[in-house]
């Protein structure tokens, strides 16, 4: 059950992840000049890395006994909180990326902190530039989504029966290793960086195929 569990909440995160891809290209694709079909590819393997870091921090500690969702109702409850709290934050990413591309032309990336220096300039700014009251409606509707889909898919798999594994320690160390090749995104001596989005030709595409949480952090220094 937790190897399902797993799994199948990383489903939940990647389809999103990938629908949220979708919604750009289809906000901005009068700015495509060729096929985006690399950028999705390139996108779906950002987005597996990072999914497959959720996937591994709750692989790994849902084996504590004390987290274990499948044994006790406060480790569900801990869990139900820590993935709506993760699935909140990709909202607000994903939102304030959608609108920073729309006004500079680049994926959301650490510079945006520098509008942190002035705050009141930047939410005036925000406020009469964007349709906020109706953006945070939606986003409150997405949040209770998210949330709804997190918990039927935790409820679901406890009501269900544990399949034996005859061995079980050889069986968890493949799920790691999955995720940790996932998360290492390609073969060779590098992992899959940031930069490899512009390799693919056209600037457009390398916007698209970027995530933003992989284009944040690696600009972060």
């Amino acid at each position: 059950r937790r190897v399902r569990w797993v799994f199948s909440t990383v489903l939940f995160f990647l389809l999103a992840l990938t629908l949220f891809r979708f919604l750009f290209y289809a906000g901005y694709r009068h700015q495509a000049a060729v096929s985006p079909a690399p950028a999705f590819w390139m996108g779906l393997r950002f987005d597996l890395k990072f999914v497959s870091m959720a996937g591994l921090f709750m692989l790994v500690l849902s084996l504590l006994p004390a987290l274990d969702p499948f044994q006790s109702r406060r480790s569900r409850s801990f869990w139900i909180f820590s993935l709506t709290l993760m699935w909140t934050g990709l909202l607000v990413f994903y939102s304030v990326d959608y609108f920073h591309y729309d006004y500079l032309h680049q994926r959301l990336n650490a510079s945006v902190l520098n509008y942190l220096q002035d705050t009141s300039i930047s939410l005036g700014m925000v406020v009469q530039s964007y349709p906020v009251i109706p953006m945070g409606l939606v986003l409150l509707l997405a949040m209770a989504a998210g949330w709804y889909v997190i918990r039927k898919i935790l409820f679901r798999i406890d009501a269900q029966i544990d399949q034996p594994v005859k061995r079980p320690a050889l069986f968890f160390v493949s799920q790691f290793l999955l995720f940790a090749a996932l998360i290492f995104g390609k073969a060779g001596q590098y992992n899959l960086r940031w930069s490899d989005a512009f390799t693919l030709g056209d600037p457009f595409n390398g916007q698209l195929a970027l995530n933003p949480l992989q284009s944040f952090f690696s600009t972060l220094k």
